[in-house]
């Protein structure tokens, strides 16, 4: 994930580092430099968007949690603002512009227009007087700076980590499922009622937690796993052959919550009941012309559909 966010970072960073240069340095005005700057800054933060799908599609098989994708985001962010406050601060040596004596002025000219007291202006120059002096010092007008691109990225950050959490929106699994959907029409199993779970090969968890939890947490599915060795395991025997399903004892450096499978069952709606009988509800349902899907969520983030008619 960290060659993901300096990648991306340095995306973001170019773009909205170069369109800060070159605002700066062409003397564009302020109103329209304001309005060019910002746009830039979103076109420029959409990477992080760009970076937590294909994190969550090539790495994560298709599911992320909203707090790694935030971290993703935030650390795009505060990379694309290091690039940010380096391009203004080449930008005020090329120039040579001394910023906040051009901004004290503006502000007191406006004031001025406004129709300000003597009182107001005197106060307003006091205020612009110490702005001067606190922006001279380095570590205060490169914390300023940066804070100018670093709420926006905070923003984009947290849509786009609440919008890829949930694994259907814009998903890279529809061609994944659309092959064995085809391939099970192929076979005249969309057209028979299933009699048992149709799966072909072996599913197996690394979890986050300890393995007893998912396993308890299956059985509510109706899976029922034996114990050996610390892991759950169960020879599932399906009209396609046997399906073997394993979760493997926990690990130290191993985290989950990077699969998503689908069991069809023989009984759809009995399944579903039973399931929110036992306190498991779907997050959501849908049915088309292969059958009907509950779409569920186990503990480690692990996506599971059960597929019936």
């Amino acid at each position: 994930m960290l060659k993901l966010c300096l990648l991306f970072g340095s995306i973001a960073g170019v773009v909205v580092g170069g369109s800060l240069f070159t605002i700066t340095t062409a003397n564009v005005g302020t109103a329209y430099g304001m309005l060019i700057g910002y746009l830039t800054m979103l076109i420029a933060l959409s990477a992080v968007f760009v970076a937590i799908k294909r994190h969550r599609d090539q790495s994560l098989g298709g599911v992320i949690r909203f707090w790694p994708a935030l971290a993703l985001g935030l650390g795009i962010s505060a990379i694309a603002g290091f690039f940010y406050v380096a391009a203004w601060e080449a930008a005020l040596a090329v120039t040579h512009m001394d910023f906040a004596d051009v901004y004290a002025k503006a502000q007191i000219a406006q004031k001025t227009a406004s129709g300000a007291s003597e009182a107001e202006l005197q106060r307003l120059s006091a205020e612009m007087d110490e702005f001067r002096v606190n922006y001279s010092k380095p570590l205060y007008r490169l914390a300023m700076t940066f804070m100018e691109i670093f709420p926006v990225g905070i923003l984009v950050s947290l849509i786009s980590a609440g919008l890829l959490r949930n694994s259907r929106f814009l998903p890279a699994r529809k061609l994944a499922l659309a092959i064995p959907l085809l391939f099970a029409s192929m076979a005249g199993f969309a057209d028979t009622p299933a009699t048992k779970i149709l799966s072909v090969g072996s599913v197996s968890l690394n979890p986050c937690q300890e393995a007893k939890v998912l396993a308890e947490w299956y059985a509510k599915l109706g899976i029922e796993t034996k114990e050996i060795q610390g892991g759950f395991y169960k020879q599932i025997d399906t009209a396609a052959g046997p399906l073997f399903f394993g979760i493997h004892p926990k690990k130290a450096k191993s985290c989950g919550g990077n699969v998503a499978f689908v069991f069809r069952v023989e009984d759809y709606a009995g399944s579903v009941s039973a399931a929110k009988a036992k306190g498991v509800s779907p997050e959501s349902t849908e049915k088309d012309e292969q059958g009907q899907f509950a779409h569920f969520r186990d503990p480690d983030g692990n996506e599971v559909t059960l597929w019936g008619n």
